[in-house]
């Protein structure tokens, strides 16, 4: 499968997301990796902006929180 990513240069994922495999309307066939992929798009992001000169300066990492409500605190918990 083939995406772009958020620079608009395209992606390849070998395999589809967990979601696709576990529909969002269906919370009793999620497992540990329906919707890992959202937690994997966090850890990219706070790579990221470790990795950005701009924005290292300054965001403390060590500070950082994230939240979120419904799907998007699943995402923070995962």
């Amino acid at each position: 499968m083939i995406r772009p990513d958020a620079t608009c240069r395209e992606a390849r994922r070998r395999d589809p997301p967990a979601s696709r495999r576990a529909p969002f309307t269906d919370p009793d066939a999620w497992s540990d990796d329906t919707f890992v992929d959202r937690a994997d798009d966090i850890r990219a992001i706070v790579d990221a902006i470790a990795h950005d000169s701009e924005l290292a300066a300054r965001v403390d990492l060590d500070r950082l929180a994230l939240v979120g409500h419904s799907l998007g605190g699943y995402t923070v918990v995962g």
